[in-house]
């Protein structure tokens, strides 16, 4: 995440997934998802459910996840980063998200 991800990019170019949050709530099939894909360099694919599978190594296995569990992993590692910088446990939170005004609409 952040910073220390681009620096490993260098040297696990194939194991950093980068902008798959564009990804998030697309099909496989869907036009606007293969045009993202293009410039994907992890492996992907088709799941039965139509949803975009994304092949990974994790924990030196084999994995494929899908961007909804991407981004839940990523979610879980801001909880525990918060956590240790805070010395607590979170349990309630509210994450805000900014949007460039042109994707607002405005």
């Amino acid at each position: 995440m952040g910073e220390p991800a681009i620096n490993q990019q260098v040297m696990n170019f194939k194991n950093t997934i980068g902008n798959f949050k564009t990804l998030l709530g697309r099909k496989f099939r869907e036009e606007s998802a293969q045009r993202e894909l293009v410039n994907f360099v992890n492996k992907v694919e088709e799941l039965p459910d139509g949803e975009i599978g994304i092949h990974v190594m994790y924990k030196n296995e084999p994995h494929v996840f899908t961007p909804l569990q991407l981004t839940a992993m990523y979610f879980q590692k801001l909880k525990w980063i918060a956590e240790r910088e805070l010395g607590r446990e979170l349990v309630d939170v509210v994450l805000s998200v900014s949007f460039p005004l042109s994707v607002q609409g405005c």
